[in-house]
C-alpha cells in the first residue's frame, strides 16, 4: 500500500535552491561538470562502467528489434544510443537533469 501525501516544502533543505533539479543542474551537473565526466567514463557516458558495462546488462535482457525500452537516469544518452544503434529497439530516456537532457537530444539530432 502506497500513501502520498502533500507535505510543505522546507526551502532551506536545498540549499537555496527550489528544487533538487536546480542544484543538479547548477553544481554537479552544470554542462561542463557532464561534458568533463564524459572524458573520465567514455563517449556518452557519464558513470562508472561505461560501455563495457552498458553491454553486459544489456546481454541480460536479450533485446529483440522493435522492442521499446525506458531508460530512467539515462544521463547524455549512450547507453539509449547503443540500444537504438545495435539491437534496434526505440528507446525513451528521462534524466533528472535537464542539462544531461539536453546534451542527449544535441546528440540524437545529430545522429539522425
Amino acid at each position: 500500500i502506497w500513501l502520498l501525501q502533500s507535505v510543505p516544502r522546507d526551502r532551506t533543505a536545498n540549499q537555496g535552491y527550489e528544487t533538487f533539479q536546480q542544484f543538479l543542474d547548477n553544481n554537479q551537473y552544470s554542462r561542463r561538470g557532464i561534458l568533463r565526466y564524459e572524458k573520465i567514463f567514455g563517449p556518452g557516458f557519464v558513470s562508472t562502467g561505461g560501455l563495457q558495462t552498458t553491454k553486459e546488462f544489456i546481454r541480460m535482457l536479450d533485446l529483440q528489434p522493435g522492442q521499446k525500452v525506458i531508460d530512467v537516469g539515462c544521463g547524455i544518452g549512450g547507453g539509449d544510443f547503443y540500444m537504438a544503434k545495435e539491437h534496434g529497439v526505440e528507446v525513451l530516456g528521462m534524466d533528472l537533469s535537464s542539462n544531461m537532457v539536453e546534451i542527449a537530444m544535441e546528440r540524437a539530432d545529430r545522429k539522425s
